[in-house]
């Protein structure tokens, strides 16, 4: 990537030269390069969300046959996204935001991909420091639903990279094997959603927009489509998720834990897609909501595990075709915790089809359920959920 690290570069010269030499290539440099405005690293974020954009689709983000056309695309339309995967669209979307001080930096790019935060010591004395010094840091608006998930969250589409911190199908584990789900652990809960007392969120309105709930057939519908790109349904389990910190009613039932490892289990089926789209289970999530593992499928048949950290985060395992898919599949999730490692594995229609380990696990959680699609103001994905299970062992 030549452009990447030119900024050092152009901070002296303005980005073109005193006969009118631009020094880059246009068509991936910022628009502020093109402007001669001041330079700073988020230049070079700019290009390298660029040339992921024509690596993950196989055409530029921004068009035009000439010189002019190529620097007026730059400047004023907004990149052509549409063929990167769903995983990968918003990262790069954020590197080539416009305004510089809104892209995040590259120590951002990299907790992004890789699905953690960054150690004080990692970011202390680095360009972010100073960058940040200077501009608004990059955040994330909150998802509407019972998990305040973030609906700019990142997912990267780098695996190998994920596997500086998280290990793929390592270990020895007693608890689930690969052959298939297992199927020697106790029922905690169940719900086959017939009636609409069960304490699921919502009745289902086809002619709402974003809607989500029991519908009269017996199954449980949640629909993401634009201005309700993320749908989320917490499974309301009788287990606390976390450790109550109020004094308890001496009087009243003690409400046991949710076991540390957990099989969830549901009969999915997509009934309407435009664009792309996905859906599927999360486990692990977090009081606040930020940090949680979710089990993937989406509208082009491809299954994937991710790990979400400070609601930004990447997938941890290569998304792996499903012949099965799309169509209706039931679709069995286990998060089993070890210390602190937690190993996650997935089977659609009892096909083992990701594992995956994260030695610095995220503690147990809430779970439930999703439908996502990106924000490009056309996709939609209609789901129906049935039979939702959840197994596992109590802690004695």
């Amino acid at each position: 990537m030549i452009d990447f690290g030119i900024a050092r570069a152009l901070d002296t010269i303005g980005g073109v030269t005193s006969t009118g030499e631009v020094i880059g290539t246009p068509r991936y440099m910022a628009p502020e390069v093109l402007r001669g405005d001041p330079i700073s690293p988020a230049c070079d974020v700019f290009s390298w969300g660029c040339l992921v954009a024509f690596a993950a689709s196989g055409r530029a983000p921004f068009g035009g046959d000439t010189l002019p056309a190529m620097v007026y695309q730059v400047l004023n339309t907004e990149p052509n996204l549409e063929a990167i995967d769903p995983g990968l669209r918003e990262l790069v979307a954020a590197a080539l935001n416009k305004d510089p001080s809104q892209r995040p930096t590259a120590q951002q790019l990299l907790d992004a991909l890789v699905g953690r935060s960054a150690a004080p010591e990692q970011a202390a004395h680095t360009v972010q420091v100073a960058w940040q010094q200077s501009t608004a840091p990059y955040t994330v608006a909150p998802a509407p639903g019972g998990v305040r998930a973030r609906r700019g969250r990142l997912y990267a589409a780098v695996a190998a990279a994920a596997a500086v911190v998280l290990a793929a199908g390592v270990g020895a584990w007693a608890l689930f094997v690969p052959s298939g789900p297992p199927k020697d652990l106790g029922l905690l809960y169940q719900e086959d959603f017939t009636q609409t007392t069960g304490g699921w969120t919502g009745s289902y309105d086809p002619q709402s927009a974003g809607s989500v709930g029991y519908r009269t057939d017996g199954t449980y519908g949640m629909d993401a489509e634009p201005d309700y790109e993320e749908r989320w349904a917490r499974a309301p389990v009788p287990y606390l998720f976390y450790t109550p910190t109020a004094t308890p009613d001496p009087t009243a039932s003690p409400t046991p834990m949710l076991p540390q490892s957990v099989v969830m289990a549901v009969t999915a089926d997509v009934t309407k897609t435009v664009g792309t789209g996905e859906y599927g289970l999360y486990c692990h999530n977090s009081e606040d909501g930020d940090n949680y593992y979710e089990f993937t499928l989406d509208t082009k048949g491809n299954a994937r595990i991710r790990r979400i950290v400070d609601g930004s985060g990447g997938m941890i395992a290569q998304p792996v075709k499903v012949d099965a898919l799309p169509g209706k599949a039931r679709i069995t999730v286990a998060c089993e915790q070890s210390g602190k490692t937690v190993r996650l594995s997935m089977w659609v229609n009892d096909e083992l089809v990701q594992e995956a380990e994260d030695p610095n696990g995220i503690g147990n959680g809430s779970l439930g359920l999703f439908a996502r699609t990106p924000k490009d103001d056309r996709s939609v994905v209609r789901t129906t959920w049935d039979d939702f299970e959840l197994r596992g062992r109590l802690e004695p």
